[in-house]
């Protein structure tokens, strides 16, 4: 037999979307040229398909066009499904940026749900708040992630960042990630007979670990 797994209620998703009312509801957002978008960010795809899901149940068209792309996905609410490509979704949600022409006649995108296929190399700074659904264990990729709207060229004179963490002791998680990471790579190095170079040295592993929470304490508690 089948269950729905998510037969609660999702605080976490009732919380974005909360978020995300209020901010469209705001004085400066209703303002009639004020394009205010939002690039939400997960670590998985699994992930970005739930929440584009859910997401274009509460911010229906014609009021909001939202898109989702991952590494194997390109999709929006649009009408027209067909044509959907990585490109065209992207240069849709951040036009100015990406010199779309003006007259073609496609809906601008006003929220977009990705992974970290997007977390580099992008211009989407017709956008002016990132949200990470999912906070990334490597403050360098949180980081990657914020430069997507962090460029010159934005029309905004404030730009944000959201974050969404897991636990107050996240601390546990940064620590395990980086434990699990070493023990494959001396896993691997022993199958091909060179243990020795990536022994790991526990001293070390508490350095990066010191490291790494170090850094997203800064993000969590500081503007950057």
């Amino acid at each position: 037999a089948t269950r729905e797994v998510m037969a609660t209620e999702d605080s976490k998703l009732e919380q974005l979307v909360s978020y995300m009312q209020q901010a469209y509801s705001s004085e400066e957002a209703a303002s009639a040229d004020s394009g205010k978008k939002f690039l939400i960010f997960t670590a998985s795809s699994d992930t970005a398909e739930y929440l584009y899901e859910k997401l274009r149940a509460r911010f229906r068209l014609p009021d909001f066009a939202l898109g989702c792309v991952t590494g194997t996905v390109q999709k929006t609410n649009r009408p027209d499904q067909s044509g959907e490509t990585f490109e065209k979704v992207l240069m849709d949600f951040s036009p100015r940026s990406k010199g779309r022409a003006e007259d073609c006649g496609r809906r601008e995108i006003d929220i977009l749900i990705a992974t970290d296929c997007i977390s580099e190399g992008q211009n989407l700074q017709d956008c002016d708040t990132v949200i990470n659904y999912d906070i990334h264990w490597n403050p360098v990729r949180v980081i990657q992630r914020f430069g997507r709207i962090d460029r010159i060229g934005s029309k905004w004179n404030s730009i944000q960042m959201v974050n969404f963490w897991p636990t107050d002791d996240f601390e546990s998680i940064v620590s395990l990630r980086t434990r699990v990471e070493r023990r494959i790579a001396m896993i691997s190095a022993i199958g091909d007979g060179d243990a020795n170079l990536l022994n790991p040295d526990e001293d070390l592993i508490e350095d990066e670990v010191n490291f790494r929470v170090s850094q997203l304490n800064r993000i969590k508690e500081e503007v950057i």
